[in-house]
């Protein structure tokens, strides 16, 4: 009899959490994806990204009161701000960002006009890219 292979629960790939029209520059969604949940924002310069939904200061949920500024998203609680990397850039006590203030991000793409993001149970890299799909002719997305 052979060995057992517990498979995970989610398999490692692109998964499509929203439409790219559905987050604006300067805001932010909350999306569940493989179990958790995941803040996604667009900054002032249009780049999306994807970061835990909860603060790794105190734990606040970005989610619920948090905001965009600039290129960064700001926790409703204390203030402190994270950059697209998870890197916090500022305190909402004007100190030195502490170096263990990290919140864990995803790879994520706004591609033909979804937003997709990639799930690792390993946390690898995503080992290909999302194609372009030619899409004049076809309906709108709603």
């Amino acid at each position: 009899m052979g060995e057992i292979v517990t498979l995970p629960p989610y398999p490692d790939g692109w998964y499509t959490v929203g439409l790219s029209k559905d987050l604006d520059s300067g805001s932010l969604l909350t999306k569940k994806m493989a179990e958790q949940e995941i803040v996604f924002f667009r900054t002032e310069s249009g780049q999306l990204h994807a970061i835990e939904a909860y603060c790794p200061h105190l734990g606040a949920h970005f989610g619920h009161g948090g905001t965009v500024e600039g290129e960064d998203i700001r926790c409703p609680f204390h203030g402190f701000c994270f950059n697209g990397s998870g890197d916090c850039t500022k305190t909402g006590y004007g100190t030195k960002p502490p170096p263990t203030a990290k919140a864990r991000t995803w790879e994520v793409r706004d591609k033909n006009g979804f937003i997709m993001v990639y799930h690792s149970n390993t946390d690898q890299k995503p080992q290909w890219e999302i194609p372009d799909i030619e899409t004049e002719g076809w309906n709108p997305l709603l």
